[in-house]
C-alpha cells in the first residue's frame, strides 16, 4: 500500500521528488530510504 501511495505521489509530482517528500511530508531522505526498501 505504501508503495502505490509513494508512486501516485511522484507521479502527481512529474518526478519531482522534493514536491513528492513535501507532499508526503517526509524529508526527501526518508522518501528515497522509502523508495529504496520498496524497489522504486
Amino acid at each position: 500500500m505504501e508503495r502505490n501511495h509513494i508512486r501516485q505521489v511522484l507521479q502527481e509530482a512529474h518526478g519531482n521528488k522534493a514536491e513528492a517528500a513535501r507532499t508526503l511530508n517526509v524529508a526527501v531522505t526518508t522518501l528515497y530510504r522509502k523508495m529504496q526498501e520498496c524497489g522504486l
